[in-house]
C-alpha cells in the first residue's frame, strides 16, 4: 500500500512545502495564537496544478485533540459502566485496554502526526545554521516508530519472552517496560543538552509533554501490571486504571 501511494504521488508530481508563520521575529516568547505552520501540498495534474493548503495552529490543534480524547474516554467509561453496572457487554471498539480499535487508531495517528511535524521542523533546521537538525530528525524517526509500534502492538510481543527470561513480576509484569524504560533513560542522557538549550517556554512544554507521555505509557503499565498479576483484569479498579 505504501509503495503504491508513493508511486501515485510521484506520478502526479507531488510537491510538499511548508513555512512557519509568526507575528514576531523570535520564538523566545512565542504565543500560540500568533504562530502557525502552513503546509502546502501541490499536485501537477492534467490541465494544471492543484494546491491543498493546511494551516496548523497549536492552540486549535490542542483543543481538537482534547475533545477527541474526552470523547474516547467517555465512550470507554460507558462500556465500563455497562459491563460492571448492568452486566452487559463492553464496547470493544472503544475499549482502551484492547488493540485494533478506535483508540488504537487515534493513538497511532497522533504519534504519526507528531513524527511528521518533527520532520518538518528538522527540514527547516537543516536550512538554517543550526546544529539541532539531527536531534529533531531523530525525534521524528522515534515518533514514526512509536506510531508503527502502537498500530502493530510491537511492544506487547516482547512481554512473554522477556518475562520468561527474567522471571519478572509485580510492576515489571508487563516486561516490555524494561527495554523501553532503558531507552528512555538513554534518550534523557542524549537529549539533555538539546532540551536545556531550548527557549524557556518551549523547554517547559517539552519536559511537561515528555513527563505526561512517559508517565502514562510506562508508569501506567507499572500499576496495571502489578494489579493484573495480583487481582486480575475483571474488576472495576483495573478498568479505571487504564482509563486514567
Amino acid at each position: 500500500v505504501l509503495i503504491s501511494a508513493a508511486i501515485t504521488l510521484v506520478s502526479t508530481g507531488f510537491v510538499l512545502t511548508w513555512k512557519i508563520s509568526r507575528s514576531h521575529s523570535s520564538c523566545q516568547n512565542c504565543d500560540s495564537k500568533a504562530c502557525s505552520i502552513e503546509i502546502v501540498a501541490r499536485f501537477r495534474l492534467i490541465g494544471g496544478e492543484v494546491a491543498v493548503v493546511l494551516t496548523l495552529n497549536p492552540r486549535t490543534v490542542l483543543k481538537l485533540l482534547v475533545v477527541v480524547v474526552v470523547c474516547l474516554i467517555g465512550a470507554n467509561l460507558v462500556g465500563v459502566v455497562s459491563y460492571f453496572g448492568f452486566d452487559s457487554s463492553r464496547l470493544g471498539m472503544f475499549d482502551l485496554d484492547q488493540e485494533g480499535n478506535v483508540p488504537t487508531f487515534y493513538a497511532s495517528a497522533s504519534l504519526l502526526f507528531c513524527g511528521a511535524l518533527l520532520g518538518v521542523i528538522a527540514a527547516a533546521k537543516r536550512k538554517q545554521p543550526s546544529r539541532d537538525f539531527a536531534y529533531w530528525l531523530f525525534l521524528s524517526a522515534i515518533f514514526v516508530f512509536l506510531s508503527v509500534d502502537e498500530s502493530a502492538s510491537l511492544h506487547e510481543r516482547l512481554i512473554t519472552p522477556i518475562r520468561d527470561s527474567l522471571s519478572t513480576t509485580g510492576i515489571f509484569y508487563y516486561a516490555w517496560v524494561i527495554p523501553y524504560g532503558c531507552f528512555v533513560i538513554l534518550m534523557v542522557a542524549i537529549y539533555s543538552r538539546f532540551v536545556f538549550g531550548l527557549p524557556a517556554k518551549i523547554r517547559f512544554l517539552f519536559l511537561l509533554s515528555g513527563a505526561i507521555f512517559v508517565g502514562g505509557a510506562i508508569g501506567g503499565e507499572f500499576i496495571g501490571g502489578y494489579w493484573y498479576e495480583s487481582y486480575g483484569v475483571d474488576n472495576l479498579t483495573y478498568a479505571l486504571n487504564y482509563d486514567v
